[in-house]
C-alpha cells in the first residue's frame, strides 16, 4: 500500500469514515493527509457502504466485523491493522426512567458476551 496508491484507487465516505480513517493513517509508515484523498462517493446506508469498494470505485475504513457481515465480504480484500482499535460501547435508556425488567435479559448477555471477549 502506498500514497500513489490510496490517492488512485480513492475514498468511499461514510458518516464514520473520518474518524476511522484519521485512526488508520496513523498507522501507516507513510504520511497522507485524508484531504488529499479524493472523495469517489459518500454512502449513508451501512448496508450499501461496500458495494462500491467491492466494484473497486474506492476504498473505505470500517470495523471489520461489519465487512465480515457484508454480502460484498468476498469480493474484498481486507488491509488489517497491526494494532486493533477499540471503541467504547455505551447501554443507554432515558433519563430517570429504569429499564422494564423484560429486557434484563438482554442486558446480562451483553455484559456476559463483553466480558468474555
Amino acid at each position: 500500500m502506498s500514497q500513489a496508491l490510496l490517492t488512485k484507487t480513492g475514498f468511499i465516505d461514510h458518516p464514520n469514515a473520518r474518524r476511522y480513517l484519521d485512526s488508520v493513517l496513523l498507522d501507516l509508515t507513510f504520511s497522507v493527509p485524508h484531504d488529499s484523498l479524493p472523495v469517489r462517493g459518500y454512502i449513508n446506508q451501512l448496508s450499501q457502504i461496500l458495494l462500491p469498494v467491492s466494484l473497486g470505485l474506492g476504498f473505505t475504513v470500517l470495523p471489520e466485523s461489519t465487512i465480515l457481515e457484508s454480502p460484498y465480504a468476498q469480493d474484498l480484500r481486507i488491509l488489517h491493522r497491526s494494532v486493533n482499535a477499540r471503541e467504547p460501547l455505551y447501554l443507554v435508556r432515558k433519563r430517570h426512567r429504569e429499564l422494564a425488567s423484560r429486557y434484563r435479559w438482554f442486558t446480562d448477555c451483553i455484559r456476559q458476551t463483553l466480558q468474555s471477549s
